[in-house]
């Protein structure tokens, strides 16, 4: 699905990922057989149906274009996900280079996976149909930390003993609970993933920078949850967060959910284990905190039971908002942005005061994709300046996937699949009913 330099409109990422209209450089009409073969059995189905004769013919080639209709969206759908697949093991490729160039164990990048889970329910042992109903649900967010460390392993060729560098890969992982309330909004997940960056900076104080991986959640893609992580960078002397990464929408389960589903059964044994023959209940935060931490908790991972000032980070969206609403009529989702570093960034070791926060000045791109197009730089001051650069529209919205797909079905060439391909098609397959 991802290929590029073939000429191949829907082959080439940059065709899926939303570009320029007045981009001329890319033969869009152009298209392999692979492309065109389900536009070319809904044509062939079209044609037997048209020749029975039997009623309900419309009905039926009406159902049979929006079916050709669907795959176009869902190839695009396809090409997207793995866009966002490929720029993710990009950074861990380079991490792992920069590993194997540096040949020691003090790492300073890494990759942090975050995600909230479903909210936990509370849960009883012996728990009856009434007790199951009206439960108020406990905040569950989860951190991952991708890092690599440099190892030597000897081995034997020949009689000569020889060695073998490589980098081997990491996880540590964070079961945070949120103990203030259950609310996951920007402020929440920017609040939980500041602790653990400082729990990161007293456990690998060489860790300089992350780049923070995340679904397409509203919390984690709005433009508010942006401005939340720029504020962390320049009060936070210790890591740094250089990018946010999204993948992309229905991209399947990762790492993070397995270990979601790990500590929901660590919970379900504690409750069975921890005091036989008696009703145990999980039903608060710090209960949920209780029980994961159990026994020595879950292997490589750590727990933590947060609680934030929520009239405090009230009191700062309300100085960010005009920035908040200025930048949002530019965009309102991005899958890639980038942190430029400012005057005066990490040089405070203590939370902004309300007065310098009025006063900051930042920048930052972002992509519509990753790797796509050339971004756009925003460059804010505070109280309420936004200015982004002439190419803003590069993250144009409007042309979504339904639009993408007219404009591919009007690409289609009139001879939509070669003679020899069809001959062999023909051969193998039997349309006649």
């Amino acid at each position: 699905v991802v290929k590029k330099g073939d000429n191949v409109c829907t082959h080439d990422i940059s065709y899926a990922l939303l570009p320029n209209r007045n981009d001329s450089s890319r033969n869009r009409s152009g298209r392999c057989n692979a492309c065109l073969y389900p536009n070319y059995v809904c044509k062939e189905l079209s044609s037997v149906v048209t020749e029975s004769g039997k009623d309900g013919i419309d009905d039926a080639l009406e159902a049979i274009k929006e079916a050709e209709h669907k795959m176009e969206l869902y190839r695009g759908h396809r090409a997207r996900v793995k866009n966002q697949q490929d720029a993710i093991d990009r950074i861990l490729k380079d991490h792992e280079n920069e590993c194997l160039q540096r040949k020691d164990n003090k790492f300073t990048r890494a990759l942090l996976v975050a995600d909230w889970k479903m909210k936990w329910e509370e849960k009883k042992s012996r728990e009856i149909t009434l007790q199951h109903y009206g439960k108020r649900g406990t905040s569950w967010h989860g951190c991952l930390l991708i890092y690599f460390q440099y190892e030597e392993e000897e081995y034997e060729e020949e009689g000569e003993m020889k060695v073998k560098e490589r980098a081997v890969r990491y996880h540590i992982y964070m079961d945070q609970i949120l103990a203030t309330d259950n609310k996951q909004d920007a402020a929440a997940s920017a609040a939980m993933i500041e602790v653990f960056m400082h729990q990161c900076s007293e456990r690998f104080p060489h860790l300089k920078e992350v780049v923070l991986q995340t679904d397409n959640a509203k919390c984690y893609s709005c433009v508010e949850f942006i401005y939340w992580l720029k504020l962390f960078n320049m009060s936070f002397d210790g890591i740094r967060i250089s990018e946010i990464i999204h993948s992309e929408t229905q991209a399947g389960k990762g790492l993070i959910d397995a270990h979601f589903s790990k500590g929901t059964s660590h919970c379900i044994f504690f409750m069975k284990n921890y005091q036989r023959n008696k009703i145990i209940a999980i039903a608060s935060a710090a209960g949920l905190a209780g029980a994961l931490a159990w026994s020595g908790g879950i292997q490589n991972c750590c727990v933590q039971l947060i609680e934030f000032d929520r009239e405090y980070m009230r009191k700062i969206k309300d100085v960010l908002k005009p920035v908040i609403v200025a930048t949002t009529k530019h965009f309102t989702r991005a899958n890639h942005i980038i942190f430029h570093a400012c005057p005066g960034e990490r040089s405070q070791s203590k939370p902004l005061s309300m007065e310098n926060i009025k006063n900051l000045e930042f920048k930052f791109s972002v992509y519509g994709y990753s790797n796509v197009g050339k971004g756009v730089l925003f460059e804010v001051k505070l109280p309420g300046s936004v200015k982004a650069s002439e190419n803003v529209e590069d993250l144009a919205e409007g042309e979504d996937d339904e639009t993408l797909a007219d404009e591919a079905e009007d690409n289609v060439p009139d001879n939509d699949i070669n003679n020899d391909l069809k001959d062999s098609m023909n051969s193998s397959f039997d349309y006649s009913y």
